[in-house]
């Protein structure tokens, strides 16, 4: 398990300090067919503490990644992990998602509401309270692009 930790993690660190884009976006891609396919997922076989970094790790790179292209695809690597994990525990999240919608610069709000449209069918549920300001996010978004 410490060399499923060194590949993850080794993942992490090309995803949030290689200059190169290439390398940023296929670190992306990787952690997400490594961390959420059921048939190859590592995620099982990482320590908790592993675990919570890496899921930090991962709103950190979304919240900071300038690139669109590549922000996109950790988009869809959280949205992925989240469905997956979101039930054991991923107390961040949400209120991240919701910090990125109301105060972010506009590709983050994009990226973040893409990530909610991804989480909806699987924590449909955990949305339900929360559907009025997610309705007024929405609406706000729907005026600024006039």
């Amino acid at each position: 398990t410490q060399r499923v930790a060194v590949l993850c993690l080794q993942l992490v660190k090309a995803l949030r300090t290689s200059a190169i884009v290439e390398t940023r976006e296929m670190a992306a891609i990787l952690l997400r067919r490594v961390l959420t396919k059921d048939e190859v997922s590592l995620w099982a076989n990482l320590q908790p503490q592993t675990q919570a970094g890496i899921k930090g790790e991962l709103l950190k790179s979304l919240h900071e990644e300038q690139n669109k292209r590549i922000a996109g695809k950790v988009g869809d690597t959280v949205s992925e992990l989240a469905a997956g994990v979101y039930e054991e525990g991923w107390p961040e999240l949400l209120p991240f998602l919701f910090q990125c919608v109301t105060g972010g610069a506009d590709p983050l709000k994009v990226t973040a509401l893409n990530v909610f449209g991804e989480l909806a069918a699987y924590i449909g549920d955990s949305l339900v309270p929360h559907l009025a300001t997610l309705h007024g996010i929405l609406g706000q978004g729907l005026q600024a692009c006039d």
